[in-house]
């Protein structure tokens, strides 16, 4: 069975189910990381498991990446950074 990523917005806070093909709901993702939904898009899961929306610049595994209002992760373009979105995270 093939899982596919699936990201549910439930009382203002965005989480990631897991189904297979077969529509079955295996589970739900809580899991801190990284995970690539079948859009092809990227979302960074908390320590509290969901997704934080607007979550600004984040730290993870020792890399940085910078998650948009939706949750994504921006993954190309430019994107200003400043003490606001840094949470205190070196800018």
């Amino acid at each position: 069975m093939v899982s596919r990523f699936f990201v549910i917005v439930h009382l203002s806070k965005k989480y990631v189910f897991d189904f297979g093909n077969d529509g079955v709901l295996s589970r739900k993702i809580t899991e801190q990381g990284i995970i690539t939904v079948p859009d092809g898009s990227l979302y960074y899961i908390n320590e509290n498991g969901y997704i934080q929306m607007n979550a600004g610049l984040i730290e993870y595994n020792g890399d940085y990446y910078f998650a948009v209002y939706s949750g994504k992760l921006r993954v190309s373009g430019n994107q200003k950074i400043n003490s606001t979105v840094s949470n205190g995270l070196p800018i």
